[in-house]
């Protein structure tokens, strides 16, 4: 501690000096990046903070000069550091656009780009190495200004914690920015973002055109570094994807044009088309949308690049609907698979008398749904169903033991029979109502190598298709040369519970069944009868155009296949029900086969999320879960209890004595 007198003169107040400096720093911030323009606004904002700066740095040098002793060195020390403050925005104003041109011809112009990143990393070291000291002295400075007697050591070591924690801060940033310039990233939190899926990493290698996304954010932001390591893998798939990170109040006449009013926005762009996606400013906020940015982007990237699709879902016979009413009793309503479909560009329509179910079907359709219908089709209804597969027709199908609709008599035509008994299985079941009929909620991971389960058989180890209350299929001949392939099969030990008393009887064999089916065959287009009333008002087939199948990404012109019919059969409808699809299983199921249907072979694969996905236990596992908590883990604990005692006992001796 040294004494120093101080002089007579009046002295500026140390925290009035500090405050005009750091509002002038505020104000010079406000500049840059509130308003960038009009330029006008922007060089008053900035002149008035280097105003307010430059009069804080006058008064310091005034308060130094005046001071004697300790007080001197104590201001002259600030003085400095408000001179780095001012040292750190002369850097800042040299990678300006209209500051740097001059360098530019001085410079050699190969040269610029390395020269910008320099200051681009020195300037907030700079900045930070003053402003933290410069605070930490004001602070303990504060108690002793007015005092004849200054701390030295105090105020040397407050300056020297500022400086060590600006430098550690600079470490971090320079180690931050070598880590994302190499690409290095380490990821230990609990959400991971999740990366790109196979079917999205498809679809972009397969674009024929630029396709641009946007990233709304500021320079530094957490949630820009998760979708950007999200984007990047994209960028290096397909030459033909951009990406491109803009701050919105930086670029207003691009955030105008798009419609963007606040950072915190994903903009894809293709063509004159554009779709946004508000993720958010804050990681928090932004979790939910992080956590299935795949399944997002997708959705944003069909509605771009793909042509919409028409599903239609036959209506008329009890389908399986949207809303539950009297006609469905207890069966689970669709929603999800609309959700799903919507997502994947199609429009949802229906299909019954008054659309031309018995004339003929809409020139626009894609895909037929038919989803558990309990009652006869018409005559005419079957045959313009019939007609439209073998013209090369698209049809999703799936049926319910409870089912009496003659609908399967047209699968018989394809090479397929439905059998509506009821399939069970004593272990391998899914846990409902915890009684015996819980044998009828099969699930099983038996599937084909075929493209519609592709994704499922390469992860057939952890996840399961659930199809709780099914019937079966066979093959039957007579398919008109259809080709019939079996993709999903039940779990071995499985019978067909004919009397329906849940016990495996004799003649009830156990073995594995047929649960889910595809046929394709080539076209062969019928002529509609003339005279057809029903159809008035349709295309005839000399005047339709004959509908050919979407051609697949992944294969040349010169090896696209003729026109070809496509069918799915599913024995169970109940698995498509928004109780159970929300199980992967059954979702990659149900868009894997629906991207089949169309041709898109190239996009089946797994799409990426990090959602929560509820937890299904079978009854095998049920029963373990259950004994381990009731009798193994006290068990465990009693053991170790008693062994504990007795090396106790031991240690101590006869009679307690060590």
């Amino acid at each position: 501690m040294t004494a120093g007198a101080t002089s007579s003169a009046r002295r500026f107040s140390s925290i009035g000096c500090l405050l005009l400096y750091l509002g002038g720093m505020v104000i010079i911030y406000i500049g840059e990046r509130l308003f960038p323009e009009p330029i006008t606004a922007r060089l008053i904002l900035d002149g008035s903070g280097m105003a307010l700066i430059a009069l804080a740095l006058a008064a310091r040098l005034r308060n130094r000069a005046v001071a004697e002793g300790d007080h001197s060195s104590v201001e002259g020390l600030l003085a400095l550091c408000y001179l780095g403050g001012l040292a750190a925005l002369g850097l800042y104003g040299a990678q300006i656009e209209e500051l740097r041109a001059p360098l530019s011809r001085m410079l050699d112009p190969g040269g610029l780009p390395k020269y910008r990143v320099i200051l681009q990393v020195l300037w907030p070291i700079v900045w930070l190495g003053s402003i933290l000291p410069a605070l930490f002295v004001e602070v303990s400075y504060a108690s002793m200004a007015r005092g004849e007697m200054v701390e030295q050591r105090r105020i040397k070591n407050s300056a020297g914690s500022g400086l060590a924690i600006a430098l550690t801060c600079s470490i971090l940033f320079v180690v931050n920015y070598i880590g994302a310039e190499h690409n290095i990233k380490r990821d230990l939190s609990f959400l991971r973002t999740t990366a790109p899926g196979a079917s999205t990493r498809h679809m972009v290698a397969h674009l024929q055109e630029p396709f641009e996304v946007l990233l709304f954010y500021p320079v530094v932001n957490e949630v820009k570094e998760d979708l950007l390591a999200y984007f990047e893998e994209l960028r290096d798939v397909s030459g033909q994807f951009r990406l491109r990170v803009v701050d919105q109040p930086m670029e207003p006449n691009l955030a105008r044009e798009h419609k963007v009013s606040n950072n915190g926005i994903l903009l894809c762009t293709h063509g004159e088309k554009s779709e946004k996606l508000h993720v958010g400013m804050k990681l928090d906020a932004a979790k939910s949308k992080l956590s299935k940015l795949d399944v997002e982007f997708q959705k944003m990237f069909r509605k771009l690049v793909m042509e919409e699709r028409i599903a239609y879902f036959t209506t008329g016979h009890e389908e399986r609907g949207s809303v539950p009413g009297p006609a469905a009793g207890e069966r689970g309503t669709i929603n999800l698979l609309k959700t799903l479909l919507r997502s994947q560009n199609f429009k949802i329509k229906t299909l019954g008398l008054t659309q031309g179910l018995a004339g003929e079907i809409p020139a626009d359709a894609t895909v037929v749904f038919v989803i558990d219908p309990r009652k006869d089709f018409q005559e005419a209804e079957l045959e313009t169903l019939r007609r439209y597969l073998r013209a090369g027709g698209r049809m999703f199908a799936a049926l319910e033991p409870e089912s009496t609709s003659n609908f399967s008599e047209l699968l018989r035509e394809f090479g397929l029979r439905y059998s509506s008994t009821m399939m069970a299985n004593e272990k391998q079941y899914m846990r409902r109502r915890y009684n015996r009929s819980d044998r009828y909620n099969l699930y099983t991971n038996r599937f084909s190598s075929h493209t519609s389960v592709t994704t499922l058989s390469r992860s057939s180890s952890s996840l399961a298709v659930i199809m709780p209350g099914t019937g079966f299929l066979e093959e039957v001949g007579g398919g008109e040369g259809a080709k019939v392939s079996v993709t999903v099969r039940s779990m071995p030990m499985t019978w067909a519970d004919g009397n329906k008393n849940m016990e495996a009887d004799e003649g009830e064999e156990m073995k594995i069944y047929d649960l889910a089916a595809v046929v394709s065959a080539t076209a062969k287009p019928d002529p509609v009868p003339e005279g057809d009333g029903e159809g008035e008002g349709q295309e005839t087939p000399e005047d339709a155009p004959e509908k050919a199948p979407e051609k697949s990404p992944n294969k040349s012109e010169d090896e696209q296949p003729g026109p070809e019919m496509r069918l799915f059969v599913l024995s169970d409808a109940d698995a498509l029900s928004d109780e159970v699809i929300r199980n992967l299983g059954n979702y990659y199921l149900c868009s894997d086969s629906v991207k089949w249907l169309l041709g898109e072979d190239a996009y089946v694969g797994e799409v990426a999320s990090s959602e929560d996905v509820p937890i299904v236990h079978t009854g095998k596992e049920d029963m373990v879960w259950f004994y381990s908590t009731i009798f193994a883990v006290p068990l465990i604990i009693m053991g170790f209890g008693i062994v504990y005692n007795r090396r106790r006992r031991r240690v101590r001796g006869p009679g307690g004595a060590r």
